[in-house]
């Protein structure tokens, strides 16, 4: 386990292979699980912001800045989420709101 200095989040890698990332206040899995063939460690940087996971192909960086995300959704979707897909991936973590300032709000 590696847990992030301000204690917010708590990267898992399981004895079954998976790497789990955890809110610690809400105690709520983010994401899914990621299952890696041969890991051999797992950590997170110290604000959060990135895991590190070593493998049998090498180091894994993965970007959990969430403003990053937001980002990248917003390019790839071009377009704000609908509510039901609110709703599936963030749920009750945050109210629906309009997280991509260049589009109009979805409805």
């Amino acid at each position: 386990m590696s847990l992030s200095s301000d204690e917010r989040r708590l990267l898992v890698l399981g004895a079954d292979r998976d790497v789990r990332l955890y809110d610690v206040d809400t105690r709520t899995q983010l994401g899914t699980e990621i299952t890696i063939d041969r890991v051999a460690g797992a950590a997170i940087r110290a604000d959060g912001h990135e895991a590190a996971v070593t493998t049998g192909d090498g180091i894994v960086i993965w970007d959990l800045d969430p403003q990053r995300w937001v980002e990248g959704a917003c390019t790839l979707a071009g377009r704000n989420p609908t509510r039901t897909e609110w709703s599936t991936y963030i749920g009750d973590l945050a109210s629906y709101r309009a997280t991509c300032p260049q589009f109009e709000a979805a409805e």
